[in-house]
């Protein structure tokens, strides 16, 4: 079942349960993802994760739920000039990311109480443009810059679930277009090529994995400590040491990596790439230019 959120907690554990028995019964060694909701409520969480509500008693092997960054419905005015429908995401989207990864935090405090050998994977993450619902729209009017702010936010999400341990985050998802959640689609309806999103998860996908070590990592932002415009990461890998870096605004910034040693840039996605791929790679002398919504990789030494 996927999002299934209609059901109450006691039907969602009843249905699971007779689903999970009816496939052991042909195929006893295949593992199960438990819920995929979307909405997913406390109750929900503690009623799944304890092993004493489920036939037979056993914690489950895996669960998963889903989250969207929305877009802010309207523009606004701000004084003497007005912020686009990019200038008012940029900040939405990133405000959500945040409130879900608190959720995240709270739902893995019950499944180490109720489940800790259970599993998490978080396979459903992504934003939503204008126009994703409805199912009759021919014309987007995406803007361009709304592909590199979505993959900023799925690089966001990437280290911050990481910190928590969480097993498996996915980008979704593959193809769609108008009229099939737009906003959502890896791939450029009109061209068939990767957009940006896919790129950003390339990236990640190509520089960090199973068995890096995240090492603590510190960031000079004096102009907004509780909610910085950059967020940086610093990871020892299988091939060196790595840092990714995310713009999280829309404006360029600049980063001094100077302390942190001999820096090259690894790749880059922003505001410019388009459906291109990554910028090669490229010695850095000086700060880190970063253009607006950048997913950058770089190595150091």
């Amino acid at each position: 079942m996927s999002e299934a959120d209609a059901f109450t907690p006691e039907q969602s554990v009843h249905l699971s349960d007779a689903i999970m028995r009816a496939v052991r019964r042909v195929s006893p060694d295949t593992r199960f993802v438990a819920l995929s909701v979307w909405r997913g409520t406390p109750d929900l969480f503690e009623c799944a994760l304890n092993p004493g509500n489920r036939r037979p008693q056993r914690p489950i092997d895996m669960i998963a739920y889903h989250f969207y960054a929305y877009p802010a419905a309207e523009l606004f005015k701000y004084e003497s000039y007005s912020l686009s429908a990019v200038g008012v995401w940029q900040y939405t989207f990133f405000d959500q990311a945040d409130a879900f990864i608190d959720k995240v935090r709270y739902v893995e405090a019950i499944r180490k109480r109720l489940s800790p050998s259970t599993r998490v994977n978080l396979n459903e993450l992504g934003t939503y443009a204008p126009g994703d619902f409805d199912a009759n729209a021919t014309d987007t009017g995406i803007p361009q810059d709304y592909w590199s702010l979505s993959g900023a936010v799925f690089a966001y999400l990437y280290v911050e679930l990481a910190k928590q341990g969480i097993d498996i985050v996915a980008q979704s998802l593959l193809a769609a277009g108008p009229g099939m959640a737009p906003g959502n689609t890896m791939l450029n309806w009109q061209t068939g090529q990767p957009n940006a999103r896919y790129r950003v998860l390339k990236l990640l996908k190509d520089n960090f994995g199973a068995g890096d070590r995240m090492i603590a990592t510190t960031i000079d932002q004096r102009l907004d400590v509780l909610n910085p415009d950059l967020a940086a990461q610093a990871f020892v890998t299988s091939k060196g040491k790595k840092i990714l870096l995310i713009n999280k605004r829309w404006r360029a910034l600049q980063v001094d990596l100077s302390k942190a040693g001999t820096a090259v840039r690894l790749g880059a996605i922003d505001d410019q790439s388009e459906d291109r791929p990554p910028q090669g790679i490229e010695k850095i002398d000086g700060p880190v230019n970063l253009k607006p919504f950048a997913t950058v990789v770089v190595s150091v030494e």
